[in-house]
């Protein structure tokens, strides 16, 4: 899942948004400056991918939807 989320956030069609989790965590990088929504992608800021390595992990977190208390982030 980490690469499939690292290689989706370093191209221009962004990374698919197909979970509950996936789309408020992008939603969050949306506030941030860190990432913009495109329908169902999200694709990175500048800002975004001089993060590229944290985000990706997040997302990967995202995708199992696991507790907020339990995955790492930057914005906390």
């Amino acid at each position: 899942m980490l690469e499939r989320a690292w290689l989706g956030l370093r191209t221009d069609g962004g990374h698919p948004l197909e979970t509950e989790g996936e789309r408020r965590l992008a939603e969050t990088w949306a506030e941030h400056g860190w990432g913009r929504m495109d329908g169902e992608r999200v694709r990175l800021t500048a800002e975004g991918w001089l993060l590229l390595d944290r985000l990706a992990v997040e997302m990967a977190s995202a995708r199992d939807e696991a507790p907020a208390s339990r995955v790492p982030s930057l914005h906390r």
